[in-house]
């Protein structure tokens, strides 16, 4: 009879308290069980999705429940998660879910907290866009080469009964150079190549003149190179990217390293792409990012005694 007279939101806490619950003793069990967390709120609440996000929209984790949605399903909501700039991002949620929603995204705040998920899984989450990257310049690049010389190939088969093999057997010979050549370009960029940071952005200027694409002006002051091999390999993708989406100018890319102080500062004369990620991997090697409409500054912890030289691979 008592409950009867309860209201909606009433019934409906002691579950919701009871979600939060099994919400955090999943999260205590390891850094594994963010997915499987979500998995429970989708379920608690009768959610179609739930995902988390971290700064830049980079995701951190994704429910994989499938439910019945008991909720209208284009409704979508976003409720912070700490002060960090990471978002739990819903779907099909209402009004009445908001309460409970903040009070998940409160214990979520808690985990990341406690575990440093946060910055481990955005860096892990930067590697899967990386290689979404390469997918699609591979589709755009030497994909697209091989195709035109498989069409190629086939009108020299059609061509071989008529007596004009010939000239159709030079166009598929140019066609898969072609597209050899793109390849190999494509793997080149994959790994720098030069025995220091300034060497190898200079060998990197060569790769993008000899490919038609905006070169690269790199002055290196005393000391601007000094850096360990982790931070190195950072500054030198930021270049590379920056370059490499530097398409529809004539004008060189200035590149300047130098000391100031501990650090290194590499200043570039464009806006990075990606800035958040870059400033994510920029964190996790104790450096900062700093962008404006004018340029990017790359500050990393510079080495206080010179390294040995890498042992890098060949130029192929």
């Amino acid at each position: 009879m008592t409950t009867a007279l309860m209201t909606a939101d009433e019934r409906s806490e002691p579950a919701d308290v009871a979600l939060l619950g099994r919400l955090a003793a999943r999260l205590a069990e390891g850094t594994g069980a963010l997915g499987p967390a979500l998995d429970l709120l989708v379920d608690g609440l009768h959610l179609t999705g739930a995902t988390l996000l971290g700064p830049g929209g980079i995701v951190l984790a994704r429910s994989d429940a499938e439910v019945v949605p008991l909720r209208r399903p284009g409704s979508r909501a976003e409720v912070p998660v700490g002060p960090a700039g990471a978002r739990l991002a819903v779907t099909g949620a209402d009004r009445s879910a908001r309460p409970a929603l903040e009070a998940a995204a409160s214990v979520l705040a808690l985990a990341l907290g406690a575990a440093s998920w946060r910055p481990a899984a955005a860096v892990l989450a930067l590697g899967e866009l990386d290689h979404s990257d390469l997918a699609d310049a591979l589709h755009d690049g030497p994909v697209q080469q091989l195709v035109v010389a498989r069409y190629a190939a086939d009108a020299a088969v059609r061509a071989a009964a008529t007596g004009a093999a010939a000239d159709q057997a030079r166009e598929v010979r140019d066609a898969v150079q072609a597209g050899l050549v793109e390849l190999r370009r494509m793997m080149w960029h994959l790994r720098p190549r030069g025995q220091e940071l300034g060497t190898a952005l200079e060998e990197l200027s060569l790769r993008l003149a000899e490919a038609g694409r905006r070169i690269l002006r790199v002055t290196v002051l005393p000391g601007g190179a000094d850096l360990a091999p982790p931070a190195a390999g950072l500054a030198y993708r930021l270049v590379q990217a920056t370059a490499l989406t530097g398409r529809g100018t004539d004008q060189p890319l200035g590149v300047t390293l130098s000391r100031h102080g501990p650090d290194v500062l590499v200043a570039v004369d464009a806006v990075v792409p990606r800035a958040d990620g870059v400033r994510l991997r920029a964190e996790a090697l104790g450096g900062e990012l700093r962008t404006s409409g004018r340029g990017t500054h790359l500050l990393l912890p510079g080495l206080t005694t010179h390294p040995a030289a890498p042992d890098l691979k060949a130029s192929s």
